[in-house]
């Protein structure tokens, strides 16, 4: 049998499901080497067109991209599996734009489920308007938490736009009183030059019943007790609640956020209850 060369670009997770579903087809030994090697000609011709596209957006080489959920293009987006494409970026980059024609939008408490003023932050709930190709979905809560902006974009667009996923309710934490989404902590330690991109955050409760989050930071800097302060103070701004940091080495979250298992890794641990 003759392989293709495709160089595929995936999450460890994935890599490893794809390698599994080539011995389940009975592909030779070195097939998966084969096709997660790269085709020179292939990969030459998809960066070449990746420019023409690049320098009609009025982009230079080497300026970084968006993202829809790891698929690299010009701008990014918000997409839900049962829904579909909701909302993409525009050339202002200035929120999301939602497909009005194609999704109502409303954005829920995410305690009581009720709608929220507009520009509050809470779960996205999506209506379908399609009229043909997708069943029926009313009012499908994706809890994935975003907000509404109410002012006019850049552009002067006065379209609906969200901001983004801001994290998953699902995977939220109340501390005295404030709902903390671990994964929207992530833009927020970005600016730190030495962050690696790794976090962990563990909900524990002390002896008098006070709540306390640690957040754990994989970092290339010190480690040092002094080295936590300018990490705990973006954390005290935004999400506006006072925590507890750690500093560890990289590669020392692995284990504990499944970074190598998970499409989606860990970003929370609640010992609360334990």
């Amino acid at each position: 049998m003759r392989c293709a060369a495709l160089r595929l670009l995936s999450t460890p997770a994935q890599g490893a499901k794809f390698d599994a579903c080539c011995a389940h087809a009975g592909l030779p030994a070195d097939a998966t080497e084969r096709l997660h090697g790269a085709c020179q000609a292939l990969d030459d011709a998809f960066t070449q067109g990746l420019a023409r596209i690049y320098r009609m957006q009025g982009l230079a080489p080497g300026e970084v991209v968006h993202s829809v959920h790891g698929h690299g293009m010009i701008n990014g987006g918000h997409c839900v599996g049962d829904t579909g494409a909701v909302a993409g970026e525009g050339p202002d980059h200035d929120g999301l734009y939602v497909m009005e024609d194609a999704h109502y939008l409303e954005v829920a408490d995410v305690d009581s489920g009720l709608p929220v003023a507009d520009g509050a932050v809470g779960d996205m709930v999506v209506t379908c308007l399609y009229r043909d190709d997708i069943y029926p979905i009313i009012r499908f809560n994706t809890h994935d938490v975003t907000q509404l902006f109410t002012t006019p974009s850049a552009l002067g667009f006065s379209f609906q736009r969200i901001a983004g996923f801001l994290g998953r309710s699902d995977n939220m934490v109340k501390l005295r009183g404030i709902n903390i989404f671990p994964q929207a902590l992530a833009p927020v330690l970005k600016a730190r030059p030495d962050f690696t991109g790794e976090f962990l955050c563990t909900a524990v409760r002390d002896a008098s019943g006070r709540d306390e989050l640690i957040v754990a930071i994989e970092t290339h800097g010190g480690r040092a007790e002094a080295d936590t302060l300018p990490y705990r103070e973006l954390l005290k701004r935004q999400p506006g609640v006072e925590v507890r940091v750690e500093l560890v080495v990289p590669q020392a979250l692995a284990a504990l956020t499944a970074l190598e298992t998970r499409q989606k890794p860990i970003r929370l641990i609640d010992q609360r209850f334990k």
